[in-house]
């Protein structure tokens, strides 16, 4: 049996607060899109100063 170098929880975290991680990280969203049903995001986003 070998050891898994990855972590336990992988795949889709539907649940995942994706614009308030990028906040968090100080990313600056320019402009964002939602499409199917708000489950696919297209976010164009810069750099925070």
């Amino acid at each position: 049996m070998r050891s898994s170098c990855w972590p336990i929880s992988i795949g889709c975290h539907h649940t995942r607060d994706i614009f308030g991680l990028l906040a968090e990280a100080g990313i600056r969203i320019v402009s964002k899109e939602s499409h199917m049903l708000k489950m696919v995001h297209l976010l164009r986003a810069r750099p925070g100063t």
